[in-house]
């Protein structure tokens, strides 16, 4: 007989998804474009490390504004969109991207009797294009994209809508920045950090996850068995 069912709320990038070369990139490319400076991912991590940051629109456009331009901020999303997506024929940086979990997470998951939900900052065609194109089986519900909310994280608002649809389960959510973290501390969910070894001051990011009473943190969302 099983036990309590429970749901693993996952974010997308840098949890699902290696965003690096994609995200990343492209911000880096569009603060390039419009102040003609180039700036490392490091600086990146530093900003999002402070809060209030997990829309790469916004960072963007305030790291271009910290190198004295001011173009509008639909501007600055249009170019992003082009960089991410492509333009013309030509492909996107989002081609660059790369499905982090291993096959045999999601069977192993599903033994100890889990189920699975996203709540990321992404658009909802992108994170529909993303699963189409990595993870066709599995199944994700609800999904709690940009759109599905009037605040985004570190406001709680996504995790509360999962929470009212699950009152049965035991929820537990998945992030990789402060921004994620903050907003299961708002909801009182458990959170598990994703520090990968790659990340600029990882140590900070440790620390500012361990601030926000996250309870567990792990290199890699292949390692969820070993401290669930």
């Amino acid at each position: 007989m099983k036990g309590k069912e429970k749901l693993i709320i996952f974010d997308m990038d840098g949890v699902l998804v290696d965003a690096t070369d994609s995200y990343r990139r492209t911000i880096i490319e569009t603060v390039h474009c419009f102040s003609g400076r180039m700036i490392s991912n490091g600086e990146i991590q530093e900003m999002k490390n402070r809060g209030g940051f997990n829309d790469d629109w916004k960072l963007s456009f305030e790291l271009i504004k910290k190198r004295g331009r001011t173009p509008s901020f639909q501007d600055v999303v249009c170019k992003f969109n082009e960089f991410y997506l492509g333009k013309n024929g030509s492909p996107g940086f989002c081609e660059q991207e790369r499905w982090l979990p291993e096959e045999k997470l999601w069977s192993q998951l599903d033994k100890k009797n889990y189920v699975f939900s996203i709540f990321t900052g992404r658009e909802r065609e992108d994170l529909a294009r993303t699963l189409k194109k990595f993870a066709p089986q599995t199944v994700f519900d609800p999904l709690i994209t940009m759109e599905s909310v009037k605040h985004q994280k570190p406001h709680p608002e996504g995790l509360l809508k999962i929470q009212e649809i699950n009152l049965r389960k035991e929820l537990i959510y998945v992030g990789d920045n402060v921004d994620d973290a903050s907003a299961a501390n708002e909801a009182k969910v458990r959170f598990i950090g994703v520090a990968g070894q790659r990340v600029p001051d990882r140590q900070k990011l440790i620390e500012l996850f361990e601030q926000e009473n996250s309870w567990k943190v792990i290199d890699d969302v292949n390692q969820l068995l070993t401290v669930l």
